[in-house]
C-alpha cells in the first residue's frame, strides 16, 4: 500500500494537508497544462523559478485544497507521528518490558537451573574420569616414563629404504629407538648426482639423537593428567564459566600432545644443518647434505637434504624413507577419542553460558536433555 510521503496516511484519494503549508522560500505556482505536452505530466515552477513536474492529480488536489486551516484539521496535524519508536515486549507476555516481571521466564530459569544441576551431576565428573581413563591408556603406549603412570622405557627396532624415485638414488637405514632418542644408526646414501660415491655414517649410544616430539608430547600428556587429578570428585561447580576453565585446560594440553606427534615443526634448511644432532653422526657428512629423523602422523620418517647452487641460488633435493609405528598410531587415535569426548562435554555446557545460573541447588532434579 502506498502512503503519503508527508503525512503516512494511505494515499489512495487522500488530500494531504501539509501541501497547504507554502512558505516564501518554496512556494509552488501551478501552471496549466501546456498544449502538446505529455499528457500524464504537466510543468509547475518555484517563484525562485526553478521548475518542477507534477502529475495532473496532484495539481487537480492542490488547486482545490483551501489555505485556511480548520482546528480539527490542526489537531489531525499534531496527530501525524514523527518517527516509529521501538517497544521492547516481553517474548512470551508480550507487554511492555519495562517494570514487567515474567512469571513465564522465572519458570524457564527454574528448568534452566535443574536441567544445568543434573549436567555437572551426572555429565561433568563422569567425563572427566573417562578422560583420565583414555589419557592414562595413551600414555602407557609411549615409549618414555610419564609421572604418575605406569610407563617403561622402551626399545624398538627399524628397516628404512627408500621408494625408489631414480634408479641412482639409494637410501638404506637401520636403527634403533631407545625412549625418545635414537641410540643406534647406520645409514647408507647414494645420490644420482654422485653416482660413484657412496656415504655412510652412523649414530652411536654415546651421542644419541633425540626425537624431541616424543618428549614433548608426553610432557603435554602429563600435564594434561596432572590437571585432571587436581579436580576433586566432590567438586560442585557454581557455573558454566567453572567447568569451561577447567574442561578447556585439559582439552589445550591434549590437542597439544596430539598435534605435536602428527605435525611436526618445520625448520629451514640452516636449522638443520646446524642442529645439535647432525654434530651426533660419525663420520660426519659433507657440507652439502643433511639427515632428519621426524615423526609424521603413524610413521617415521627420516630424509636426506641435498643442497646445490645454480646461478647464484641455493636449492636443494628431498629423498626420504619411512617405516610405521604402531604405539604411535595407537597413542593418536586414543588421544583423538579424548579430544571427541571432551568437546562433546564442552558443547553440552557452552548452551548454559547465555544464561546468568551463578549456583547449584542441593537436590537436582534429572532431567537429562543431551
Amino acid at each position: 500500500m502506498y502512503r503519503c510521503r508527508k503525512c503516512g496516511k494511505s494515499k489512495k484519494g487522500h488530500v494531504c494537508l501539509m501541501d497547504s503549508y507554502t512558505s516564501s522560500e518554496d512556494s509552488v505556482v501551478m501552471d496549466e497544462p501546456s498544449e502538446g505536452s505529455h499528457p500524464d505530466w504537466v510543468a509547475s515552477r518555484r517563484i525562485d523559478g526553478s521548475s518542477i513536474r507534477t502529475s495532473p492529480r496532484l495539481f487537480a488536489q492542490k488547486r482545490t485544497v483551501s489555505t485556511i486551516v480548520t482546528e480539527t484539521e490542526e489537531k489531525e496535524l499534531q496527530t501525524i507521528p514523527k518517527k516509529a519508536r521501538k517497544v521492547y515486549e516481553c517474548r512470551y507476555c508480550h507487554v511492555p518490558l519495562k517494570g514487567h516481571k515474567c512469571p513465564h521466564k522465572l519458570i524457564i530459569n527454574r528448568q534452566i537451573r535443574q536441567e544445568f544441576n543434573w549436567l555437572i551431576k551426572n555429565e561433568v565428573h563422569k567425563v572427566f574420569n573417562q578422560l583420565k581413563e583414555v589419557l592414562e591408556a595413551a600414555a602407557r603406549r609411549y615409549p618414555v616414563e610419564i609421572a604418575e603412570v605406569d610407563t617403561q622405557v622402551r626399545q624398538e627396532k627399524y628397516v628404512m629404504a627408500t621408494s625408489t624415485q631414480t634408479s641412482q638414488d639409494q637410501l638404506k637405514c637401520i636403527l634403533t629407538i631407545t625412549g625418545d632418542s635414537i641410540t643406534s644408526a647406520d645409514m647408507t646414501l647414494k645420490l644420482h648426482k654422485h653416482p660413484n660415491v657412496v656415504y655412510h655414517t652412523t649414530i652411536a649410544a654415546e651421542s644419541p639423537w633425540r626425537l624431541q616430539q616424543i618428549q614433548d608430547s608426553g610432557n603435554y600428556l602429563r600435564m594434561a593428567l596432572s590437571s585432571l587429578s587436581l579436580i576433586p570428585d566432590e567438586l560442585e561447580y557454581i557455573s558454566a564459566e567453572e567447568v569451561l576453565n577447567d574442561l578447556d585446560l585439559v582439552l589445550g594440553k591434549v590437542n597439544r600432545a596430539r598435534s605435536t606427534l602428527a605435525i611436526p615443526r618445520k625448520r629451514t634448511i640452516d636449522e638443520l644443518m646446524n642442529s645439535k644432532n647432525m654434530k651426533t653422526l660419525t663420520p660426519s657428512l659433507p657440507s652439502d647434505l643433511a639427515v632428519s629423523f621426524y615423526l609424521q602422523a603413524h610413521k617415521l620418517i627420516f630424509a636426506v637434504y641435498h643442497l646445490t647452487q645454480a646461478g647464484g641460488t641455493v636449492k636443494f633435493e628431498t629423498l626420504q624413507s619411512e617405516s610405521p609405528v604402531t604405539w604411535l598410531n595407537e597413542v593418536l587415535v586414543l588421544l583423538s577419542v579424548a579430544l571427541q569426548r571432551a568437546q562433546q562435554l564442552r558443547d553440552k555446557v557452552s548452551v548454559f553460558l547465555q544464561y546468568q545460573i551463578h549456583n547449584v541447588s542441593s537436590v537436582a532434579t534429572p532431567v537429562p536433555l543431551f
